[in-house]
């Protein structure tokens, strides 16, 4: 990782307690980035039970059905046999096949409610011989125990367990035989436990176990042989059979005792106006039934009337805002970039399609007149085609016993993108206004009125489900574009990473060239290492323990001697990390590539007073420190421990191109610098063309000649740091050294956005630098922007 991502590397492996605290730290930020990363992804997928086709949660691998299934079965584990078994459970499922096997099996016993999550449901001798043995825990001795518990009752054993230990089977035929039919009489934990109340998941639960646990019309739980068949279910049966099964089929469903079944069902309602066909009636209860008191009929219409007033108002306010947000999501699909792929475009115009149908559905059901430029292409293009009856006239409305023609054709073109279940109780918004208004004048009849409310719950239900069906085909639109736009985000993040790591690689080779050729005292070493003491100006040295207010943070400086150090340099916990950090960073990774190493100080670990150090030398200047947390987190609070190879010459920017101090703890180097503008202007003025990118003025700086630096009219600040000496570097500012014939040569650096004169002038060079090589700066204009902010 370069100097100029401002993020913070993983410290190397440390000893003792160093290493332990550089550990934890470098878990944690992996960590931390992994899930930011991923929270920002949108991950869709279907769920992974065999033949469901249900969308899954974020970070899980059933959809909430199946879920709640492996749920209540982790439940049951947890509390028949432990935590510890439920912990290996879990463990187990991560096995997709076994969590599958484990919902199915969960389906067949269990209903997919939290009511029922730690029912003792599942019987686990049964359940240890269809998927293992010695599971949860279960020792031989205790398989041995368990079975002489069980010895007289009716089981069955198995010699040849796994490893030679006794496993517990199912029970004999007759225990079997005799736990069904009590489930099916009703003897279950689902059937005993009542739901009062249920709402429409609790009942669409209980339908899914129904079909989930086998019970169809043939199962002994709805007493299929006393059951009076039904035509539907005659005909159901027909479908499915051929030939001569046909006549035996229908026998087995003709009842053997008709009198035993006294349920009628009333027939199903095909128009608005028909009859309820909700309720049921027992004729053997109709006599206990108490009579329904005679109430104020005056008043119930009232109600009545301010009821319907108030569901119709917030229906059509409802319906007019997903109206809107549908136009909203076909304005941001048509502004969105087009899919690349095939499928993508296939998928793109089947979801268009679908929202552009229930949204023409809306429109008519909003209003009519709205739809009126389709239907007038419509009509066209039937007199075209000479089909005079297909025409739509606009004029009709819809009335009790049939809708109109607009609002037909739009139902009949929409298709299955909307899912009404009787389309043909759908109204227009302008027809349930009128049915509204009329309830004031309705005759006083209870009748009447019973009639009135179940043929406003028809239409609103109608409606309810209209607006349903346009707000998932407007949400499937609204993510494909987002998903798409992300997926184009990723590819083109992962695009420019890839163009800065080849750049890197390719400035890497150039480095590794440029120090086989240069050592530090042989002839191919940079000219500016050979400039006499007259071509170069000395870095002011300042006395005292801080950098004074009155200085000038645009140049840099040198401490010589600073109590700070002395205290910092004295710590027991600096002075063990430093050490063990000398005696290694020649043998971590990358080392022997770059011949320089730098790693953050952690917590505990030396970074504490190593931060005390630096706020304590720059207390007098912290006004001009720019904050740049929410640019890089956690950057301006580290703390960064360097080592140098000996006898070797580095060229190049500054550490991010920010503000630094450094302070040697053992060795020595040879510091030149000089600001980016004024190399830029030095070197124009010398009649070499100005570098165009980092590589070119490394490269360039290799190759520069005594001659050409004395021609430039700018001399490079020059000074030797030696141990416990504290060296300032401002802002953009151009970084050549050399360092010692020290074996080691290492300390501490802290670096700073700080805000001075020509701090932007010069951060901007180097960011136009950088960006021709490649490199992101999208970090380094957000800092530009902190700067110039902070000077405001």
């Amino acid at each position: 990782m370069s100097d100029d991502e401002f993020q913070i590397p993983s410290a190397p492996p440390g000893e003792g307690s160093v290493r332990t605290a550089s550990s934890k730290r470098t878990s944690n930020a992996r960590s931390s980035r992994a899930s930011s990363s991923a929270a920002g992804e949108p991950k869709i997928k279907l769920c992974a039970f065999w033949a469901c086709d249900e969308d899954c949660k974020q970070g899980r691998r059933h959809c909430s059905h199946h879920n709640r299934h492996l749920d209540n079965a982790r439940n049951q584990v947890a509390k028949q046999k432990g935590e510890q078994a439920a912990k290996a459970f879990v463990e187990k499922c991560k096995d997709i096949d076994f969590a599958n096997k484990q919902v199915e099996y969960m389906a067949k016993r269990s209903i997919a409610l939290p009511m029922f999550a730690h029912q003792p449901l599942i019987d686990f001798a049964q359940w240890e011989q269809e998927f293992g043995v010695n599971k949860y825990g279960r020792n031989k001795q205790e398989m041995y125990s368990e079975w002489k518990q069980k010895v007289a009752g009716p089981w069955r054993r198995d010699n040849n367990g796994w490893k030679g230990a006794m496993r517990l089977w199912l029970p004999s035929r007759e225990y079997e035989a005799a736990s069904t039919s009590r489930f099916a009489k009703g003897a279950s934990h689902e059937v005993s436990r009542g739901k009062k109340a249920p709402k429409a998941g609790d009942l669409a639960a209980f339908r899914a176990h129904a079909g989930e646990a086998g019970l169809d019309l043939t199962h002994d739980f709805f007493g299929a042989c006393n059951r009076e068949a039904s035509m539907g279910d005659v005909d159901l049966e027909l479908e499915a059979a051929t030939g001569s099964d046909i006549n035996s089929n229908v026998q087995q469903l003709s009842p053997s005792k008709p009198e035993a079944s006294e349920l009628k069902r009333k027939a199903s309602a095909l128009t608005l106006d028909a009859s309820e066909d909700e309720g049921e009636t027992d004729p053997k209860n109709a006599a206990k039934q108490k009579k329904k008191k005679s109430g104020n009929l005056a008043s119930q219409r009232a109600s009545l009337f301010d009821s319907l007033s108030k569901q119709l108002g917030g229906k059509v306010a409802s319906i007019v805002a997903k109206i809107e947000d549908a136009v909203q999501a076909q304005a941001k699909e048509k502004a969105a970039p087009v899919p690349s792929t095939s499928t993508d475009i296939t998928t793109r115009s089947l979801y268009n399609q679908t929202l552009q149908q229930s949204l023409l559905l809306a429109k008519a059901w909003n209003d009519a007149t709205s739809i009126k430029d389709e239907v007038e292409k419509h009509n066209k293009s039937m007199e075209e085609q000479q089909k005079p009856d297909a025409v739509i006239d606009m004029t009709c409305k819809d009335t009790l016993q049939q809708q109109g023609p607009a609002l037909a054709w739009a139902l009949s073109t929409a298709g299955q993108s909307v899912n009404i279940e009787r389309k043909d109780f759908l109204r227009s918004k302008e027809f349930m206004q009128s049915f509204v208004n009329l309830v004031p004048e309705c005759e006083l009849d209870e009748t009447r009125l019973d009639r009135t409310r179940v043929q406003w719950r028809r239409m609103i239900t109608a409606a309810t489900q209209l607006e349903t069906s346009l707000k998932k085909c407007t949400a499937d639109v609204n993510k494909h574009v987002a998903g798409l736009a992300a997926a184009t985000e990723r590819n083109e993040k992962k695009r420019k990473e890839k163009e800065a790591k080849e750049a890197e690689a390719k400035h890497l080779e150039l480095s590794k060239a440029r120090l086989k050729q240069a050592t530090a005292d042989g002839s191919g070493m940079p000219a500016i290492f050979k400039l006499a003491e007259g071509d170069v100006q000395a870095i002011k040295a300042l006395d005292g323990n801080t950098i004074p207010s009155d200085h000038d943070i645009g140049l840099p400086c040198v401490l010589k001697k600073s109590s700070h150090v002395t205290t910092w340099a004295g710590s027991a916990v600096v002075l063990q990390t430093l050490t063990n950090f000398g005696a290694r960073y020649k043998k971590s990774p990358g080392f022997d590539d770059l011949h320089k190493l730098s790693t953050p100080f952690v917590a505990k670990a030396g970074k504490e007073p190593t931060e005390k150090l630096f706020a304590d030398i720059m207390l007098n200047v912290k006004g001009k420190i720019v904050d740049a947390e929410a640019v890089a987190p956690q950057w301006m609070s580290t703390s960064w421990m360097m080592g140098l190879a000996p006898k070797t010459s580095f060229i190049g920017l500054c550490p991010n191109s920010a503000a630094f101090l450094r302070v040697l703890s053992y060795g020595d180097v040879e510091v030149y610098c000089m600001s980016m503008v004024d190399f830029m202007k030095g070197v124009t003025a010398a009649g070499t063309a100005a570098p165009k990118s980092t590589s070119e003025l490394e490269e360039m700086i290799f190759h520069l000649d005594g001659a050409v630096w004395k021609a430039m009219g700018v001399k490079p600040y020059y000074h030797k740091l030696e141990k416990d000496q504290v060296l300032f570097v401002p802002m953009g500012y151009l970084l050549m050294e050399r360092s010692g014939a020290s074996t080691m040569n290492y300390g501490a650096r802290k670096s700073f956005i700080m805000h001075e004169g020509h701090a932007i002038e010069n951060y901007t060079a180097c960011k136009s630098l950088q960006a021709k090589d490649g490199k992101n700066v999208e970090k380094m204009q957000q800092v530009l922007d902190c700067i110039a902010e902070h000077g405001k």
